[in-house]
């Protein structure tokens, strides 16, 4: 569409689909300036810990707790 969005949540790891790495990908081809967030229960997994080496800005683990998301998404957001 052509309504812009400025951040999204993406799984690190999606059975029988596109993981979090593979979506920012596409996301970024299509809305450069996009922000992203990588989820996971995964904590040990390479993404989660060097996630802005990937190109995200945030991490969060699961399970996802109300506080922690409202605090990383403003951060994002804001910064």
């Amino acid at each position: 569409s052509d309504t812009p969005f400025d951040l999204a949540l993406l799984a690190l790891k999606v059975r029988q689909g596109m993981g979090g790495q593979t979506a920012l990908k596409r996301l970024s081809k299509i809305a450069p300036s996009i922000k992203a967030i990588i989820v996971s229960e995964h904590v040990d997994d390479p993404v989660m810990q060097n996630y802005a080496d990937h190109g995200f800005q945030g991490a969060l683990k699961k399970p996802l707790k109300r506080e922690e998301v409202k605090y990383l998404v403003e951060k994002v957001l804001q910064g």
